[in-house]
């Protein structure tokens, strides 16, 4: 067994910090596992022990034709090298389906990369996932944000705001931030926040014509916000409502709850099994459409305040110490 392990991320190191999960992973592994980050050389040519891929899908995303016809050529000649090489293929199950919709040679070629995957790191232990796990796969849970935040120096519980609403993240269709937008608007009370990158033109359109219509109701923000703009809008919020009509796995959810903020979530199993964790107060939730009636009974209930604590299993010693053995042992399995 080799005393260090060298792991090739699928993130370029510059772009770490974009997601603090990939920064907080890389750190907490250290120093007995090395992370290295993205490039195309060092996948192709340079020397690790363990390709760990979080989101294959983003490796052959390009805007334009030419682009895309390059990293394709390049994702392929890599899917050969780690399959001559016999590199270990570690991936983590982010979602359930990428993001955004894929052409379909594109959708061959992650069917490809799928077939060389050694072991996968399951978010959730839920019992209904879609998708075989193998016997070489585990379930290590999304670890909380609070290393990230005492960085940045801001991890003090920070008051409530009044009847204010926070949406986050990239701005795309799937997480149905306009029906947030429509029941906000509707209930007339509260003061609704989209925040985040739009990534589908269309839908920040149709958000900016209804927050246009409603200005003293709405505001949306089409842009990243960087960390300390982040921290502060959920802090200046008492709910954070996550509409997803499919919710497998949410970095928003945690880091709302490790800022000491509840999340609105649709009924589902993932809901349940949060709401089981953390209680009725943090975790809201509410049945099918979410309506002017089902957001006023969010923001108003319940009324007894729990205590909220992250297990064991969300620390990030837990993690280190989980994907430590999983490198460890992929490395050392014969190929």
């Amino acid at each position: 067994m080799k005393d260090v392990v060298r792991v090739l991320f699928d993130t370029r190191e510059t772009n770490w910090k974009d997601n603090p999960y990939i920064d907080l992973l890389a750190q907490s592994v250290r120093p007995d596992i090395v992370i290295v980050g993205f490039t195309w050389r060092v996948l192709l040519t340079g020397k690790y022990d363990a390709f760990h891929v979080h989101w294959p899908e983003h490796l052959i995303t390009q805007p334009t034709f030419a682009r895309r016809l390059v990293v394709r050529t390049l994702f392929f000649l890599a899917l050969v090298r780690l399959r001559c090489k016999r590199v270990p293929v570690v991936r983590t199950m982010h979602n359930r389906n990428a993001h955004f919709q894929v052409e379909r040679i594109d959708k061959a070629l992650l069917q490809l990369f799928e077939r060389l995957v050694t072991a996968r790191i399951w978010l959730s232990d839920r019992e209904d996932e879609d998708g075989v796990r193998g016997d070489g796969d585990v379930v290590i849970p999304h670890s909380d944000y609070a290393p990230w935040l005492e960085a940045l120096g801001t991890l003090e519980e920070a008051p409530l705001g009044i009847n204010q609403i926070l949406c986050f993240g990239v701005i795309r269709r799937y997480k149905r931030f306009d029906e947030v937008a429509n029941a906000a608007v509707n209930l007339g009370y509260p003061h609704l926040t989209i925040a985040g990158a739009p990534s589908e033109p269309d839908y920040a359109k149709e958000l900016r014509s209804i927050a246009e219509a409603h200005p003293s109701r709405l505001s949306i923000i089409l842009k990243r916000l960087d960390s300390e703009e982040l921290v502060e809008r959920i802090q200046s919020a008492n709910l954070v409502v996550v509409p997803y009509a499919d919710l497998y796995n949410s970095g928003v959810v945690l880091l709302a709850l490790s800022l000491q903020r509840p999340v609105a979530l649709r009924e589902s199993s993932a809901s349940r099994a949060l709401a089981a964790e953390y209680g009725d107060y943090w975790i809201r939730r509410y049945e099918g459409e979410l309506t002017a009636l089902s957001l006023d009974r969010l923001i108003a209930e319940p009324d007894d305040v729990q205590a909220r604590a992250f297990s064991e299993r969300r620390q990030w010693s837990f993690a280190a110490r989980e994907h430590r053995a999983v490198y460890r042992r992929v490395t050392r399995r014969p190929h």
